[in-house]
């Protein structure tokens, strides 16, 4: 776990954000707030920025 955390600091050092790949209702709901434009278009948003930003990591077992 220790390990884990420190990469995780690094990764922000560098200025690197891990998100998930679906928004959450909370980011759906902040994007809402901040944009005033409706659910599916702040949910399309979101898809098209984490899209922008490469191929997501595929999740480790």
């Amino acid at each position: 776990m220790g390990f884990a955390l420190d990469v995780l600091g690094l990764l922000k050092d560098c200025g690197v954000t891990l998100t998930e790949i679906e928004p959450t209702d909370a980011m759906i709901a902040a994007g809402m707030a901040v944009s005033g434009i409706g659910e599916e278009r702040t949910r399309a948003t979101f898809r098209a920025m984490v899209a922008a930003g490469g191929e997501p990591v595929k999740r480790l077992q």
